[in-house]
């Protein structure tokens, strides 16, 4: 049996920027949002996330869910390895 591993995350100075802003008003959504982060992290396309890739100008990057109107922009760097580019919602990332 293969042995399963967690996929490294790299996190941008933008997402953790946006991260802040984003709970400060609501600290109640970081619990939700780490949760996602870390289903991402052990299994990026767990259906749940609806991870896609972008497309038009933002063709080099995905995208994951992280509730209705909040998204994850990434770049995979490796098959082990992601840089988390931002959060925010479909208009802010998008």
């Amino acid at each position: 049996m293969a042995e399963k591993f967690m996929i490294k995350l790299t996190f941008s100075k933008a997402l953790e920027r946006a991260y802040r802003k984003l709970i400060k008003p609501n600290p109640e959504k970081a619990i939700g949002i780490l949760e996602k982060i870390l289903l991402f992290q052990n299994n990026p396309q767990h259906p749940s996330l609806n991870t896609h890739k972008l497309i038009g100008n933002l063709s080099n990057l995905y995208a994951f869910k992280i509730e209705y109107d909040l998204r994850i922009t990434f770049t995979w760097q490796s098959d082990a390895e992601i840089y988390v580019e931002n959060i925010g919602t479909h208009d802010e990332v998008y």
